[in-house]
């Protein structure tokens, strides 16, 4: 599926594409459209037919009839940082929330974020551990002049974060989580 995650302007998410249980490639998946930070979760076709029905303006009585089990979901960031989340039948949720993720690797984003952790951190941890996300992670900005002097450059997740994510996965394992710090 994916990892998507947003956190204070910045939106990241990672760049595989799976097909079943086997990874086909890469594409892209963060756009600007119509003033919209857009990514979707869930199959490339769906998330084709979302993205042009917002650049047509989003009609309620044209919105795209998607499968009765179709995985489809999105997040759209608005230029005043606003986040609503998507669902399978494109009606948008206004989400409140100091952070979002997204896709199948959303659990272990939302904790690496609980921890403190960044958008590209977050989706870093979630393609350490979750077989459907990975690739090179892609990175946009809510404003596009917030970038001014920082590298594109993915910015690695530090020690303290991975090691966390492992010990999480491993204290899961034996039982309840504890405090982590």
């Amino acid at each position: 599926m994916t990892t998507i995650a947003y956190r204070d302007g910045i939106m990241a998410a990672d760049s595989q594409v799976t097909g079943g249980d086997v990874v086909r490639g890469t594409a892209k998946k963060i756009f600007r459209i119509n003033d919209l930070l857009v990514a979707c979760c869930g199959g490339s076709d769906e998330a084709e037919e979302f993205r042009q029905w917002l650049r047509a303006g989003a009609a309620q009585g044209d919105r795209p009839r998607f499968r009765d089990d179709s995985r489809f979901s999105a997040m759209t960031v608005d230029a005043d940082g606003a986040v609503n989340i998507w669902n399978k039948f494109c009606v948008p949720q206004l989400a409140d929330a100091p952070f979002h993720a997204l896709g199948s690797g959303n659990e272990l984003a939302l904790g690496a974020m609980a921890f403190g952790a960044s958008a590209e951190q977050a989706v870093n941890v979630a393609c350490s551990l979750d077989i459907y996300s990975g690739g090179p992670i892609q990175v946009e900005y809510l404003h596009a002049n917030a970038n001014a002097g920082r590298s594109a450059e993915i910015i690695e997740v530090p020690a303290k974060f991975k090691a966390k994510a492992k010990a999480a996965v491993a204290a899961m394992a034996r039982g309840p989580v504890g405090d982590l710090s």
